[in-house]
């Protein structure tokens, strides 16, 4: 049972991480695209900054509208919820609380990839 709640919390911590990390990598791709460096010290951030980011960010194209990969994407989501569920079934309380509530946000996350592939799917056709 340990070895289970080891690699659901693996897995979960690598997810996170994952995302960090392209966050991160989106962040300097950016501002690689626009000739200015990524500064370490904080910056004071004004109003005209932001309504000019914003601006900026409407004009990145998002990536990834190919409705199999979101097929992919509902469908590994769905098999970590069915872990989670499973790896519930077999727990104490308190894990069975974390288990539970894990199975729950990939089952959402699985119902957006699905919902995304059909707007997707709709679009071009």
């Amino acid at each position: 049972m340990n070895f289970l709640r080891c690699l659901c919390l693996f897995f979960t911590g690598l997810i996170f991480l994952n995302t960090s990390y392209g966050a991160i990598y989106e962040q300097k791709n950016v501002a690689v695209s626009q000739n200015q460096s990524i500064s370490q010290k904080p910056q004071r951030i004004s109003i005209f900054k932001i309504m000019k980011l914003r601006k900026e960010f409407k004009k990145i194209k998002l990536r990834g509208n190919n409705p199999k990969s979101d097929y992919a994407g509902a469908a590994v989501c769905g098999f970590f919820a069915i872990l989670f569920l499973l790896a519930a079934l077999r727990s104490d309380v308190l894990s069975r609380i974390l288990f539970l509530t894990l199975a729950l946000a990939f089952g959402i996350m699985a119902l957006v990839f699905l919902l995304r592939a059909a707007v997707n799917g709709q679009k071009q056709d």
